[in-house]
Order: C-alpha cells, then structure tokens, then sequence
C-alpha cells in the first residue's frame, strides 16, 4: 500500500472518531514510531491510550476480507499488549471512503488465533467503533 493511501486510511479513521466521539477522544499519529495510531480520552492523560496498526484489505471481486485478513496476520510480527489492536479496513478507492465493516483484532488474542477460526468475532460495524473505544478505555 502507497504511503498516500496509507495516510488517507488514517485520516478517514480520525475523522470518525472526532465526528462520533463529540470531543470526548483524542487521536493522533505518533512520529517515530511504527504505531499508525492513538488514541486517549480528551483531557485525560493519565488513563491508558489504545494503539491501532492499521491495515487496508482489499474487499473486490477476489477472496473474502477475512480469507485476506488471514493471508496477511502470518506474515507480521505482533508484540502483544494489552492495548494494542490490528484494524483492518476496507478502503474504497472510487468513493475514497471506508466500508461499512471494521475488524478489531486485540493483539493478545493473536496467538491463539488460527486461520479460518472465525474472524467474525472481531467484526464491527463503522458506526460501532468510537463505542468499542469507549469501552475499552
């Protein structure tokens, strides 16, 4: 994926989440670090952030979105953490929007995780993504 691309993607998901969290989140990408994204509550600095790496799948005519997602986990090296997550997102380049699906996958749950056991356990609807922050923060 092209370094523009990969920056469109990240700016798509701030502006979700600045425009669903009502101000209440904060996210940025962090200079230096390989990390694509974090995120924090608003003026909340000493509660633990969420860290997303993010990854575009391709969603065409080809294999599924998890048929794709399980081709690309083998390949990456994943430090586990406790707030670290994969997320994983379909880009459409013709409307320059995200679809609708989201996959969150904690990176603890990495290890156990084989092909084909079901990605769908980690499918969130863009609408309920900002929640599943929330939540988890």
């Amino acid at each position: 994926m092209t370094d523009n691309l990969q920056e469109e993607i990240e700016n798509k998901i701030i502006d979700i989440i600045a425009l669903e969290a009502r101000g209440r989140l904060v996210a940025f990408k962090p200079e230096g670090l390989s990390t694509a994204l974090v995120i924090e509550k608003k003026g909340d600095y000493k509660s633990k952030a969420i860290i997303f790496d993010i990854y575009s799948i391709n969603e065409s005519s080809g294999p599924s979105a998890e048929d794709e997602i399980n081709r690309l986990l083998p390949g990456q090296k994943i430090v586990a953490k406790d707030n670290f997550y994969l997320l994983f997102v379909c880009f459409d380049i013709v409307s320059q929007d995200l679809k609708e699906n989201f996959w969150i996958v904690p990176s603890l749950k990495l290890q156990g995780l084989k092909p084909d056991s079901g990605l769908s356990q980690f499918l969130v609807k863009r609408k309920e993504f900002v929640n599943f922050i929330m939540k988890a923060l």
